[in-house]
């Protein structure tokens, strides 16, 4: 895209004002190149050509013809539907408003992932990965409600967790042996585009003492985790002397 508006620019041999008006129009065709304009309202010129509301921050007069554009709405693109892509696996979705689509497809139950877990080859739809992960990987798996806390009962050998958002939505807790302890966090099986959509809060209780980590959820693929780079509660070994221990944890939307 930029490439293609760069040699216009020198073919067109454009003077300074006409540069800065071209700089506008390049961010414009890149904002439709990775369909962002529909999330904005429609706006158009008195002859019917259109742009998105915040392009028109940039853009002041219609590149088609020239006039002033910004005033008059256009609520049939604003209403445009479409398909979710994955509608022939089976999303009973139907047509989506094209602003919701991305964010849709995204959390899709429909959706084909790769198990997070190391060595698996699975590839299928979010909707199967319960049953997958019960059935191939002796993971357990819990239901919640967000913003309300529950209460993880794990033992010295469990490594994961899956949790499933009263949203169908799939979170995963992961729990690393690091010799003198666990070092344990939520990540997302949803794409790294919608990280930090959502928080979280683990509180471990031991005697008169609480360890408590407040982070937000972060998407993380079954390569070999950074421990360096990211948050996490380091639980002490002498927590579990049980061969078990309680975690309470809450999750939230931030947006």
């Amino acid at each position: 895209m930029y490439a293609m508006c760069d040699t216009f620019i020198h073919m067109w041999g454009l003077t300074y004002s006409g540069l800065q008006y071209f700089i506008c129009l390049k961010d414009l065709l890149l904002q439709f190149s990775k369909h962002t304009c529909f999330m904005h309202a429609c706006v158009q010129c008195s002859n019917g050509h259109y742009a998105c509301s915040e392009c028109t921050k940039k853009l002041y007069k219609c590149p088609s013809c020239m006039e002033p554009v910004g005033k008059i709405r256009n609520l049939g693109l604003e209403s445009l539907k479409v398909l979710c892509k994955f509608y022939d696996h089976g999303c009973p979705h139907g047509l989506l408003a094209y602003a919701t689509k991305k964010t849709h497809e995204e959390r899709c139950l429909f959706s084909t992932r790769d198990c997070p877990l190391q060595n698996c080859t699975f590839n299928g739809p979010l909707a199967h990965f319960k049953l997958h992960f019960m059935d191939c990987h002796s993971v357990k798996t819990l239901t919640f409600h967000y913003d309300v806390w529950f209460t993880l009962l794990l033992s010295v050998i469990d490594s994961y967790v899956l949790l499933h958002g009263d949203d169908d939505t799939f979170f995963l807790v992961r729990i690393h042996d690091q010799g003198f302890g666990k070092a344990i966090y939520v990540s997302s099986l949803l794409s790294s585009d919608l990280d930090e959509m959502f928080s979280y809060q683990l509180e471990v209780k031991f005697n008169q003492s609480r360890l408590t980590l407040v982070s937000v959820v972060q998407t993380h693929g079954y390569e070999e985790v950074n421990l360096d780079s990211m948050n996490f509660l380091l639980v002490p070994r002498y927590y579990f002397m049980n061969e078990s221990f309680q975690v309470e944890v809450t999750i939230k939307h931030r947006m």
